[in-house]
């Protein structure tokens, strides 16, 4: 691999992630392709950082579903509730994509 890509790759350096990292990733987004986000999130649950991934069917970039918009604001809330209050864990934080506990990430 050329070392430029290396460099400036964010992949490379996830190892140094201290901060819990929620990621919307729609597979209509023509700004952004998806699979990167869906990448982004496998390698930081390999690594045992906590990251979490919501993907909306059907969206693009921007969240137009009123549904989706409000869906999307409850978990950024919760998320924050969580991590900048050290609120209590919401539900669907202690379980994996395939609806498993999670076992305890590194925070």
């Amino acid at each position: 691999m050329p070392e430029k890509y290396i460099q400036n790759s964010p992949l490379f350096s996830l190892y140094k992630l201290t901060t819990p990292l929620l990621i919307q990733a729609n597979d209509d987004d023509d700004t952004v392709p998806w699979e990167q986000g869906i990448e982004l999130f496998m390698a930081l649950r390999r690594l045992e950082k906590p990251a979490y991934l919501f993907n909306y069917t059907g969206e693009g970039h921007s969240l137009n579903k009123g549904v989706n918009r409000f869906h999307w604001t409850q978990k950024v809330d919760e998320f924050f509730n969580r991590f900048l209050r050290h609120e209590a864990e919401p539900a669907w934080m202690a379980v994996d994509e395939e609806g498993r506990r999670r076992s305890s990430a590194k925070e």
